[in-house]
């Protein structure tokens, strides 16, 4: 199944593998500063991305020991921010991570035939 992806404007590299570069980089630079090896890397994105909160304490941490300087703005952060919170709401029971993290579970069983 094809998806189209929108860009607002040209820039070098599709959008995947863009994203592709910032995880291999970081994945370097966490060999290369010996915070993990390159098994730990591979058990982490073999085993699923964790879920985690994008505008909390945390992420800031981790950008700025990253040394990522970053120029979002407030606008940029809520335009994100909203667009996630309509998509993936609070439901009865709580978060509906719940039903995410299930599909992903599933859908790694389903890729493990192929390994």
């Amino acid at each position: 199944m094809k998806y189209i992806i929108d860009l607002k404007k040209e820039v070098d590299g599709f959008v995947p593998n863009r994203l592709q570069y910032a995880i291999f980089t970081t994945a370097l630079q966490l060999v290369h500063d010996r915070v993990a090896e390159p098994e730990d890397i591979d058990r982490a994105m073999t085993h699923r991305l964790a879920y985690f909160d994008l505008y909390g304490s945390t992420m800031q941490r981790v950008l700025t020991d990253r040394n990522f300087l970053s120029d979002w703005t407030r606008e940029t952060i809520e335009k994100v921010d909203n667009y996630f919170r309509s998509k993936y709401s609070v439901g009865e029971n709580g978060s509906r991570i719940n039903d995410k993290k299930l599909w992903s579970d599933e859908y790694l069983l389903h890729l493990t035939k192929y390994k």
